[in-house]
């Protein structure tokens, strides 16, 4: 390393910091802080990038301090590469010292440069969100560089809910509609990051202008960011932007769209969402299906109609029959369970449905029926008079430990919840579900 060829020493310190961490000794790191002052640019440049790969045991004073001086290095090369250092450094670097020379390179003539020190910045997480900082931030997406505004919007997006002050929301708003798609896609990423704090109406106008923006990746995360915000998102308008988008040409913004209708909860749960969602569910692609499909489930009793639960059971039995049961097929046996919590939603299945439910529950062996009260098939078995809902009623019963009695017309039911009675009054039914439990009793018995 002090040989007198500067490609030997460029190369010396180059092969140093390959090594990482296993080179962090007080000799090496010595050695590499005098580098950074060598009169080749190239050996300062690779000076400071094994520095950067020496990991937190390099995080000391007397590195910071040489790599602050390497930020005023003539070669901007070198400038950027200085930059990225710090950066690995993560919060051990955000010393009053390391943030003011990540300031004065926002803005640096060298637009890497820029672009490193915004990255580093963000890199330095919370520690960072000073005002000069975030001051420094809001002026960088003004940047002649598009790369340069995008980094600037991610790394306010990594300072945490200090950033989410009116003047970085307003100048996110503005980068929604900048001129290059990755300005206008990171800018929503971010207020989707910032969520509830970012709830206000010029956010969510600018989002839902996003939502019809010409590149897909930003109408996506424009959906994305607008079911972060929040039961705040659930107007009228909103819910008809999320809507359109379940429309979309691009199946990954159907996806979105889909999922941030979910996210709003019961509130969203009207005839125009249920419908858009329900035809959502008729896509091609899995993903779509899928995110309409949980949505759907997380809309409340308002959408466990006897479509939704029969839509469910289908999807469900078609993944099942191919040895799907994890995943995304769990939470979507949820939603499931979550639907067949509703009474009046469960009593209109007809029995092909009811049968095919009996089916899936069967087969599966990750879905939990426990959320679903001991009676309430029993009572949408009495209620609708549909015998295939015997074969169910038997087998959850069996299979969770729960006992019945009939004494009467009155049925008592013991589970974990103590004895409790359930109404019986109609005598062929009864007759029926007493069948029902004796012929499981005899065929265990038969083996």
């Amino acid at each position: 390393t002090r040989d007198e060829d500067d490609n030997v020493r460029s190369v010396a310190w180059a092969a140093l910091g390959k090594l990482g961490e296993k080179a962090a000794t007080n000799e090496v790191i010595a050695a590499l802080i005098s580098a950074t002052h060598d009169k080749d640019c190239h050996v300062r440049w690779n000076a400071c990038a094994a520095l950067g790969k020496l990991g937190e045991k390099a995080a000391t004073n007397e590195v910071m301090v040489a790599l602050i001086n390497a930020t005023r290095d003539v070669y901007s090369d070198v400038r950027s590469k200085a930059f990225e250092a710090m950066g690995k450094f993560g919060e051990k670097a955000a010393t009053n010292e390391v943030m003011g020379a990540l300031i004065n390179a926002t803005r640096d003539e060298g637009s890497d440069v820029r672009l490193g020190a915004c990255e580093s910045l963000g890199k330095l997480g919370e520690r960072a969100a000073t005002n000069e900082v975030i001051a420094a931030l809001m002026n960088v997406t003004r940047d002649e560089d598009s790369r340069v505004r995008s980094k600037a919007c991610e790394a306010m997006g990594k300072l945490g809910e200090k950033a989410g002050t009116n003047a970085v929301i307003a100048a996110l708003i503005d980068a929604t509609r900048d001129e290059e798609y990755n300005v206008r896609w990171k800018a929503c990423e971010v207020l989707e990051k910032l969520g509830e704090i970012a709830a206000t109406n010029e956010v969510m106008v600018a989002l839902i202008n996003a939502t019809r923006d010409e590149d897909s990746d930003v109408r996506s995360k424009a959906c994305g960011a607008l079911g972060r915000l929040a039961e705040k998102a659930a107007t009228n308008e909103v819910m008809t932007a999320l809507i359109n988008a379940t429309r979309d040409e691009d199946s990954d913004v159907r996806s979105k769209a889909c999922g941030a209708l979910g996210r709003l909860g019961e509130i969203a749960a009207t005839n125009e969402v249920m419908t858009a969602l329900i035809n959502a569910t008729r896509g091609k692609e899995y993903n779509v299906r899928w995110e309409a499909w949980a949505a759907l489930g997380k809309l409340g009793e308002k959408a466990a109609t006897n479509v939704v639960i029969a839509g469910l059971v289908n999807e469900l039995s078609g993944r099942i029959d191919y040895g799907h049961d994890y995943g995304h097929d769990m939470s979507l046996g949820k939603c499931l369970v979550r639907a067949m919590c509703s009474f009046d939603g469960m009593k209109e299945l007809n029995s092909g449905i009811v049968k095919a439910l009996c089916r899936y529950i069967r087969k599966s062996t990750k879905i939990d029926l426990t959320a679903i009260p001991s009676e309430h098939m029993i009572k949408v078995f009495f209620d609708s008079g549909n015998a295939s809902w015997l074969g169910l009623i038997v087998y959850v019963a069996l299979s969770q430990g729960i006992a019945l009695t009939v004494k009467g017309s009155s049925i008592w039911i013991y589970d974990g919840r103590g004895p409790f009675e359930c109404n019986g009054d109609r005598p062929e039914l009864l007759a029926s579900l007493i069948e029902a439990f004796r012929n499981q009793k005899s065929e265990i018995e038969s083996g």
